[in-house]
């Protein structure tokens, strides 16, 4: 009598977190579990196993560098003092963002120092072990960054060689220009005036003072081609301005945040919610295919997410992060388009106060969010499509940019941006203003000073060690949540009806017809835009009658019942 073979024990597998994620895309693309289970020689408990773990999987490569090291791990355990792990894990992405080298040694030293200030009676020894499991748990390979952190001199020699890093990126995803984009972030004060004319003004230095720091921080974007940029991002400190208010579309998109800075939350919701969507649309508009690859450069900052982070649903859209000495070196917006975005401001606000013909004090004070938002959109309209491209000439020398003509049709030579020259086009407009007025005392140096005279200044929170931990160990209380409801701001713009407007758009034609400065052109354009007026008031009426009409139906027929 034959005796039935003996079953062959299965040998225990443990796969590596990379193949788990690949079991899982294979399951989404609808592979059979039998064939996954003979493929990974798994059994069917591991593969549901596999399956429920999908979001702690997807969480921890999120939250992870992106290393080789991580897809390698085969588990997800947590370290025995985990607020220890993710503070200095935080504490050790603040000093890579600012291009600090940091050694094990430092590493170590920091844990404790941590563990001390948290006062936790935990047994935890910080071993070489430790630090070795640490490294693993994040993805960390190499400490010494010294790289990101190069003397002055060797600089340019940093820049050549991201441009061939740059230039492999490029060939990989078969980029063109319309799809590598560069975005930034200033600071602007936006009711600011030179400081000389404090000293002629009759008003208190203190509240001339006030007004000069009012800050919002701008977030400009666009891509190589300087065929596409997008709307800026404006954050303020108010979280509901009454200029604002009955305001339905703005040029801008304005966000809030208690002191004005960018934060990691805001500018995550930014590339999800507006960079992707634009950049979708804009593909679409060129009639490129829905797969495309886009790139968004950005340096590091403490204020940007992980780079992990920054990638679309579909992968398609991504951010790329710019070694530390490279970005002030050959950054694209940094290359001319800020400076020139703030001189294009400066002159609009300037031409706003002679404008008003209000005394300087009154003039600051009802000079709006609104003024300044709308202000900020034509500042940014302003800059030539062929700065944003040429401002490239140093970051992608490989690109041949060739002689190119501006927006207007005369040629640019674009390199860099002068400040000189949009100071001599301030000083033109201010000198057709009366002897009286006192920016007639201004001069070169003090529109210099004026123009640049925000640059540099801090976008980000400063955080301390201490502000690190309680950002771990309370995370509840975001930035955003405490932004001022208050403000100094005039009332609200009033509600203007239809005969109002209608008599004001008659006037403003009439001025345009009598006035010999506007062309047929633009006399045609007002007209026009009168025609839109009225066709949309038209449309309005109709709509509000078909609701009124349902309305009473439905109400005769309530009634009826």
């Amino acid at each position: 009598m034959s005796t039935a073979p003996e079953k062959q024990k299965r040998k225990r597998i443990t796969l590596r977190v990379s193949e788990k994620l690949e079991i899982i895309k294979k399951m989404e693309r609808g592979i059979k579990r039998s064939e996954l289970m003979t493929e990974y020689n798994i059994g069917s408990s591991t593969l549901y196993d596999i399956k429920n773990s999908k979001q702690r999987l997807l969480d921890f490569t999120t939250c992870s560098e992106p290393n080789n090291k991580v897809t390698d791990r085969k588990s997800l355990h947590k370290p025995k003092c985990e607020t220890v792990d993710k503070i200095l894990y935080e504490w050790y992405l603040l000093q890579r963002s600012e291009g600090v080298a940091v050694s094990g040694s430092m590493l170590l030293a920091k844990a404790k120092d941590f563990k001390e200030k948290l006062g936790l009676n935990t047994s935890l020894i910080f071993s070489d072990g430790w630090l070795t499991r640490f490294k693993m748990r994040h993805g960390i390979g190499k400490l010494d960054l010294t790289a990101e952190k190069q003397p002055r001199e060797s600089e340019t020699a940093i820049a050549t060689v991201y441009s061939s890093t740059f230039d492999e990126l490029v060939n990989q995803y078969h980029l063109t220009p319309d799809q590598i984009y560069n975005a930034d972030e200033t600071c602007l004060y936006w009711k600011c005036l030179p400081e000389k004319i404090s000293a002629n003004s009759d008003e208190a230095n203190a509240s001339f003072s006030k007004y000069n720091k009012e800050r919002l921080a701008v977030l400009m974007c666009a891509n190589a081609s300087g065929q596409h940029r997008l709307k800026l991002l404006v954050i303020g400190k108010l979280n509901r301005p009454k200029s604002l208010k009955g305001i339905m579309n703005l040029p801008v998109s304005y966000k809030t945040q208690k002191n004005a800075w960018m934060d990691k939350e805001l500018f995550q919701n930014w590339f999800t919610h507006e960079f992707v969507p634009a950049v979708r649309l804009n593909l679409h508009d060129m009639g490129k295919p829905a797969n495309t690859k886009c790139v968004l450069l950005l340096y590091n900052s403490k204020c940007h997410p992980l780079e992990s982070k920054l990638v679309s649903d579909c992968g398609n859209i991504f951010a790329c992060y710019l070694p530390a000495n490279v970005n002030h070196l050959a950054q694209p917006m940094d290359q001319g388009i800020i400076q020139n975005f703030k001189c294009y401001y400066r002159n609009y606000f300037i031409k706003q106060l002679i404008y008003s013909e209000l005394p300087v004090p009154d003039f600051q004070r009802q000079f709006t969010i609104k003024d300044a938002l709308f202000g900020s959109a034509i500042a940014w309209t302003t800059v030539k499509s062929v700065s944003l491209l040429k401002a490239w000439k140093k970051f992608w020398p490989v690109f041949t940019f060739g002689p190119l003509t501006s927006d207007d049709g005369t040629e640019d030579d674009f390199d860099g941006f002068n400040v000189r020259q949009c100071t001599k086009e301030i000083m033109q407009t201010i000198q057709k203003t009366p002897l009286e007025n006192p920016l007639h005392n201004l001069e070169d140096n003090d529109i210099e000073d004026w123009i640049t005279v925000d640059n540099g200044i801090e976008l980000s929170q400063i955080s301390s060690d201490q502000d690190i931990a309680d950002s771990v160990v309370n995370p509840e209380n975001p930035d955003t949540a405490t932004c001022s409801e208050d403000n100094d701001e005039e009332d609200g713009n009033e509600t203007v009806s239809w005969s109002k407007a209608q008599s004001c758009m008659d006037t403003i034609l009439s001025y345009f017809e009598q006035n010999p400065c506007f062309s047929m052109q633009q006399v045609m354009q007002a007209h026009m835009l009168k025609i839109t007026m009225v066709t949309t008031e038209q449309r309005s009426a109709a709509q509000n009658d078909i609701k009124t009409i349902l309305k009473k139906a439905m109400e005769e027929n309530t009634s009826v019942q």
